[in-house]
């Protein structure tokens, strides 16, 4: 299929404010783009726009050959709840195409890809949940071949086995492939040339996801060289500017200088968001154990989700919850947060009276929707929001009300508003859902830093790999436990069960040598992680006895206990590891 999407002078605002700025390119009907930015920078708004949902722009959008276009949107669409799943999808391709019939034999293909089976064709939608309803769509745009297919978040709908198998499919899809995506493995995987929209503009980058970051590295190197090379400047002349300006011998030399430091057009200093730091003052003492599920049967009225395991939440434990959607993890978080709709009548549930977790919700408070982000921020330290505001990466318009935020940056108002809350245990139900990579940063480094303990669902590898040491795995109606970060537990557990089904893996001679060299290792690296921190500990223990500055006495105070929980987590972590090692 040969053609190209032509872009002209696209311009388009929202109530005044620019989102695109004279947008001129050309898109090759043979690529695949990955669409990147920042929440709220226009990737969704760009879609639309292509798609027609968007039509009141200026400029040209054209080129030749193109006949269909199909449109995966981020949100839910509207459904007949009384449809079955059979007469939508053939519903949907009426809609895209007249000659729909020619399409028809591809469906059972795709609706298997996304999870249906032939027992679903007469289920009415309003069994479905809204994920799978989305899922129902993005069959029915499989199957009619369009030339050019655009996709908003398609990670948000399917787990991670769905989306590894969609990834796959749409390698071979003949056409212009425009997505947004902020799963990195799906992007690497996919993209040959990746769209950034970054302030009203858009660039155009050869190559895939890491030749990307590696130019937007180069790019920032010199940026930021360029930025201190100017600020000497600055600085030379507004010295000169100061001695000089007074004396009459050379008050015209400093006068000329002053006009050239009105006219210099300032270089705004690079952000860096993987700098992020948060002190958490607040964290209630944590008990041994937080919380204690045994013999494990959760469901709701006589339909059962979960049947049978245990869980437990000790001290610091950062656990990941890992499974296929429709699996029982939302279940499990309801039933700990004691939700009435949940039958726990068979389970032993402890919950110690000093645990207390505060939960991310997938709703807004409404309270917070009219306040700006400027009286937010000073709700929690009024002499310094700024600077808390600007860990979160809000540095400009905090007059804007929250209501206005994009998705991404009401997500981080929502994880400030939930760290700020009297909490030992976070509770994390999907948080990344939508989020530019930038915001997942945020996450990460926040809840890295995090002394409490922490329940994370998510389909998110690189999330849970940065942040978690545990994984509950649900399988089988039955809750399994792992220790071990996400990639080992996932590589060694996971991926044989996911790919393979549910048969038993019986390990081979040279696997159990493999398995014994990475615990040694595992440990290895753990003993030296436990030496580092206590020499740290140490260090300032011998600063604080010899300091006298109120100031730098808290600030170290507070390092100290951030370290002594990094230190109690690996060593707990050590002795949980050693155990398995010597039971494998």
């Amino acid at each position: 299929m040969s053609f190209s999407l032509v872009i002209s002078h696209l311009n388009y605002e929202i109530n005044g404010t620019e989102i695109l700025s004279n947008i001129s390119i050309n898109l090759d009907g043979n690529s695949k783009y990955a669409i990147f930015g920042k929440n709220g920078a226009g990737k969704s708004t760009f879609l639309k726009i292509l798609a027609g949902e968007i039509t009141e722009f200026n400029g040209n959008i054209g080129g030749t050959g193109i006949k269909k276009i199909a449109y995966l949107p981020q949100n839910t669409i509207d459904i007949d709840n009384d449809i079955t799943l059979f007469d939508l999808v053939h519903s949907y391709l009426r809609k895209m195409d007249n000659n729909y019939i020619y399409f028809e034999k591809h469906l059972p293909e795709n609706l298997s890809l996304m999870g249906f089976s032939s027992n679903d064709y007469d289920k009415k939608m309003g069994s479905f949940s809204g994920g799978y309803k989305m899922r129902a769509f993005l069959a029915a745009l499989l199957s009619m071949h369009p030339d050019i297919l655009l996709l908003d978040e398609p990670e948000s709908h399917l787990d991670e086995k769905l989306l590894a198998m969609l990834k796959n499919k749409l390698k071979k899809f003949k056409g212009l492939l425009l997505f947004v995506s902020h799963n990195i493995d799906f992007i690497n995987g996919l993209s040959q040339k990746i769209i950034e929209i970054e302030n009203t503009n858009v660039k155009i980058f050869n190559g895939g996801f890491e030749a990307y970051k590696l130019q937007k590295k180069n790019q920032m190197d010199l940026l930021l060289k360029k930025y201190h090379l100017q600020q000497r400047h600055i600085k030379k002349l507004k010295d000169f500017v100061q001695k000089n300006i007074a004396r009459e011998s050379s008050k015209n030399q400093a006068t000329a200088r002053q006009k050239k430091l009105d006219k210099i057009v300032r270089i705004e200093a690079p952000s860096n968001s993987k700098d992020i730091t948060f002190e958490f003052d607040n964290v209630p003492k944590l008990p041994q154990i937080l919380i204690k599920m045994e013999d494990v049967h959760l469901g709701y009225g006589s339909s059962t989700i979960i049947n049978g395991g245990n869980f437990i939440v000790e001290r610091g434990d950062k656990i990941g919850v890992y499974a296929p959607n429709g699996m029982g993890k939302t279940t499990l978080i309801k039933a700990i947060n004691c939700d009435k709709s949940i039958n726990t009548n068979e389970t032993n549930i402890f919950i110690n009276k000093m645990t207390e977790f505060a939960v991310f919700s997938q709703n807004f408070n409404s309270e917070l929707e009219d306040i700006t982000l400027k009286e937010f921020g000073q709700s929690i330290s009024y002499e310094n929001y700024r600077s808390i505001l600007a860990k979160f990466l809000f540095t400009k318009d905090l007059h804007r009300k929250i209501s206005m935020l994009s998705g991404g940056e009401r997500a981080r108002i929502k994880l400030l508003n939930l760290i700020n809350q009297r909490a030992n245990l976070l509770i994390l139900d999907e948080p990344t859902n939508n989020l530019d990579i930038d915001t997942i940063n945020v996450f990460i480094n926040v809840l890295q830093g995090y002394p409490g303990s922490i329940i994370l669902v998510s389909h998110n590898k690189e999330i849970l790999d940065k942040t978690v040491d545990r994984v509950l795995l649900i399988r089988n109606k039955k809750l399994i436990n792992y220790f071990g970060d996400f990639s080992y537990v996932y590589n060694k557990y996971l991926a044989i069960t996911e790919n393979k089904g549910e048969k038993s893996h019986k390990l081979s001679p040279k696997e159990i040598r493999k398995k014994k060299l990475f615990y040694r290792e595992y440990l290895k690296k753990l003993e030296t992680e436990i030496k580092i921190l206590e020499k740290e500990i140490f260090d300032i223990e011998l600063k604080l006895e010899n300091e006298h500055n109120d100031s730098l006495l808290s600030k170290l105070k507070k390092r100290k206990r951030t370290l002594r929980n990094k230190l109690n987590l690996k060593t707990k972590f050590e002795e949980k590891f050693s155990e398995q090692k010597k039971s494998n």
